[in-house]
């Protein structure tokens, strides 16, 4: 069969493309940086584990995707780390390329140091802190339309400098409708969860509430106006609610 010289050459084109994109070269990115205590204790973190994600999702409705990717480094002596992070891909039909997704880095508890998670760090790394200290935190709760009785149990959970604490508070009295009421005050605290696309923290601390008599734990939320920006600070409210 006699086959026409355009169509030749859109096959020709067609195929070309096809072996060029197969054979592209894998896309990897060198993260590397310092892993440091916090900005008023900038002291390296020494042998401590970290890892990097990137997330990846098939697009709809096309037949689009990004894939996903992840890779790990242990801090030497000096809290340097560095990793040759192999990047996910994005394609559609034929076409591919490196996945321009965010990185995020997370890092698990080791002794006295918590566990932090970034999300979006620098595409080169660069220096990052394990945590946000707080010296001294106190926890404001408004309560909404749900009163909490003295007979009921707050149960306080948080990473302080010196690692986790857990702690039950009973005997509390908060009416209804209540604005601002201390809750409770807690020192050295330590937040590990960052945005640096935000450049904001996250406010961590879970507080769980245990009516007195039933046998299920009711959650204390969050407020979602808390805005937490980087650096160690002396004092500071955050702030919950009771729905």
């Amino acid at each position: 069969m006699k086959i026409y010289k355009p169509l030749q050459l859109i096959f020709f084109s067609l195929f070309s493309i096809i072996i060029f994109y197969s054979c592209k070269k894998e896309s990897y990115l060198t993260l590397e940086g310092k892993l440091l205590v916090s900005s008023t204790n900038p002291v390296e973190v020494r042998n401590y584990k970290i890892y990097f994600f990137q997330a990846g999702s098939p697009g709809i409705p096309f037949a689009a995707y990004n894939s996903s990717s992840e890779g790990s480094a242990t801090t030497d002596n000096n809290g340097n780390y560095s990793v040759k992070f192999k990047q996910g891909k994005s394609g559609f039909l034929i076409f591919q390329g490196a996945n321009s997704g965010p990185i995020d880095m997370m890092g698990e508890g080791s002794g006295n140091f918590p566990g932090f998670a970034i999300q979006g760090i620098p595409a080169n790394g660069g220096t990052i802190y394990l945590y946000k200290k707080i010296d001294n935190a106190s926890l404001i709760l408004s309560t909404g339309s749900t009163a909490i009785s003295p007979a009921d149990s707050i149960f306080i959970k948080y990473n302080s400098t010196s690692g986790p604490v857990e702690k039950t508070l009973t005997g509390i009295s908060v009416p209804a409708n209540t604005n601002s009421f201390t809750l409770d005050n807690i020192t050295d605290l330590a937040l590990g969860y960052y945005d640096f696309e935000g450049s904001k923290y996250q406010n961590d601390v879970m507080i769980k509430l245990k009516r007195s008599g039933i046998s299920y734990t009711q959650y204390i939320h969050t407020a979602y106006y808390d805005s937490i920006p980087p650096g160690d600070e002396p004092t500071r409210e955050l702030r919950f609610y009771l729905q």
